[in-house]
Protein backbone atom coordinates (compact mmCIF):
# COMPACT_ATOMS: atom_id res chain seq x y z
CA UNK A 1 0.00 0.00 0.00
CA UNK A 2 0.77 3.50 -1.07
CA UNK A 3 -0.50 6.56 0.67
CA UNK A 4 1.68 8.57 -1.73
CA UNK A 5 2.66 11.23 0.84
CA UNK A 6 5.98 11.36 3.08
CA UNK A 7 5.15 11.57 7.01
CA UNK A 8 7.37 11.49 9.94
CA UNK A 9 6.94 10.09 13.25
CA UNK A 10 7.27 11.48 16.52
CA UNK A 11 7.69 10.23 20.09
CA UNK A 12 6.97 12.33 22.88
CA UNK A 13 7.73 11.94 26.86
CA UNK A 14 3.79 11.64 27.80
CA UNK A 15 3.49 8.24 25.85
CA UNK A 16 2.13 9.90 22.53
CA UNK A 17 3.17 9.32 19.07
CA UNK A 18 2.42 12.18 16.67
CA UNK A 19 2.31 11.55 12.57
CA UNK A 20 3.19 14.51 10.21
CA UNK A 21 2.94 15.11 6.65
CA UNK A 22 6.85 15.88 5.30
CA UNK A 23 5.83 18.65 3.50
CA UNK A 24 3.59 20.86 5.21
CA UNK A 25 4.47 19.69 9.09
CA UNK A 26 0.59 19.19 9.22
CA UNK A 27 -0.18 16.59 12.42
CA UNK A 28 -2.06 13.60 10.38
CA UNK A 29 -2.60 11.82 13.79
CA UNK A 30 -2.22 11.51 17.68
CA UNK A 31 -1.86 7.65 19.34
CA UNK A 32 -2.31 7.66 23.06
CA UNK A 33 0.73 4.63 22.10
CA UNK A 34 2.26 3.98 25.76
CA UNK A 35 1.57 5.19 29.31
CA UNK A 36 5.16 6.63 30.33
CA UNK A 37 7.90 8.31 27.88
CA UNK A 38 8.89 6.65 23.82
CA UNK A 39 12.30 5.74 24.37
CA UNK A 40 12.65 4.21 20.67
CA UNK A 41 10.77 4.40 16.86
CA UNK A 42 11.76 2.85 13.84
CA UNK A 43 9.58 2.97 10.30
CA UNK A 44 10.41 0.33 8.44
CA UNK A 45 11.74 1.05 4.57
CA UNK A 46 9.35 -0.72 2.96
CA UNK A 47 6.17 -1.27 4.31
CA UNK A 48 3.76 1.22 6.26
CA UNK A 49 4.45 -0.10 9.49
CA UNK A 50 6.10 1.16 12.44
CA UNK A 51 7.50 -0.03 15.56
CA UNK A 52 7.90 2.23 19.23
CA UNK A 53 9.02 1.12 22.45
CA UNK A 54 8.42 3.14 25.75
CA UNK A 55 9.37 3.21 29.49
CA UNK A 56 6.07 1.37 30.16
CA UNK A 57 8.41 -1.66 28.95
CA UNK A 58 6.36 -2.30 26.04
CA UNK A 59 7.69 -2.33 22.26
CA UNK A 60 4.48 -2.28 19.63
CA UNK A 61 4.15 -2.96 16.07
CA UNK A 62 1.73 -0.64 14.48
CA UNK A 63 0.80 -0.35 10.93
CA UNK A 64 -0.87 2.40 8.79
CA UNK A 65 -3.64 1.68 6.90
CA UNK A 66 -5.81 3.53 4.46
CA UNK A 67 -7.33 4.69 0.53
CA UNK A 68 -5.97 8.08 1.35
CA UNK A 69 -4.55 10.59 3.58
CA UNK A 70 -7.97 11.19 4.90
CA UNK A 71 -8.71 8.08 5.62
CA UNK A 72 -5.88 6.29 7.94
CA UNK A 73 -6.41 3.74 10.30
CA UNK A 74 -3.56 3.00 12.60
CA UNK A 75 -3.43 -0.46 13.92
CA UNK A 76 -1.66 -2.22 17.09
CA UNK A 77 -0.29 -5.25 15.04
CA UNK A 78 1.54 -7.10 18.21
CA UNK A 79 2.52 -5.27 21.36
CA UNK A 80 4.90 -7.26 23.60
CA UNK A 81 6.04 -6.67 27.69
CA UNK A 82 9.67 -6.68 28.15
CA UNK A 83 10.32 -7.20 31.58
CA UNK A 84 13.16 -6.31 33.70
CA UNK A 85 14.79 -4.32 31.15
CA UNK A 86 14.65 -0.39 29.45
CA UNK A 87 14.18 -0.53 25.48
CA UNK A 88 16.47 2.34 24.17
CA UNK A 89 16.79 1.22 20.57
CA UNK A 90 14.79 -0.42 18.05
CA UNK A 91 14.64 -1.56 14.21
CA UNK A 92 13.97 -3.80 11.95
CA UNK A 93 16.53 -6.41 10.90
CA UNK A 94 17.63 -9.58 8.98
CA UNK A 95 18.28 -9.50 5.07
CA UNK A 96 14.17 -8.99 4.61
CA UNK A 97 13.40 -6.97 7.60
CA UNK A 98 10.58 -9.52 8.88
CA UNK A 99 12.40 -9.16 12.49
CA UNK A 100 12.85 -6.56 14.85
CA UNK A 101 15.49 -5.71 16.98
CA UNK A 102 15.44 -3.87 20.37
CA UNK A 103 18.55 -2.54 22.39
CA UNK A 104 17.92 -2.16 25.92
CA UNK A 105 20.05 -0.14 28.46
CA UNK A 106 23.27 -1.45 29.90
CA UNK A 107 22.91 -4.67 29.20
CA UNK A 108 25.30 -6.68 26.45
CA UNK A 109 22.36 -9.00 24.25
CA UNK A 110 20.21 -7.62 21.36
CA UNK A 111 16.06 -8.79 21.69
CA UNK A 112 15.05 -10.11 18.40
CA UNK A 113 11.43 -10.84 17.46
CA UNK A 114 11.95 -13.12 14.33
CA UNK A 115 9.45 -13.23 11.55
CA UNK A 116 6.83 -10.64 13.36
CA UNK A 117 6.13 -9.35 10.27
Amino acid sequence: MNLGVAMFIVGYASGTLKLFLCDTGQLVCEIGAHSRQVNALCAHSSRTVFVSAGDDTFVNLWEITGSSIDRLDINLLTSSIVNDYQVVGVCFGQENQRSMVASVYDYKVLLVWDDIL
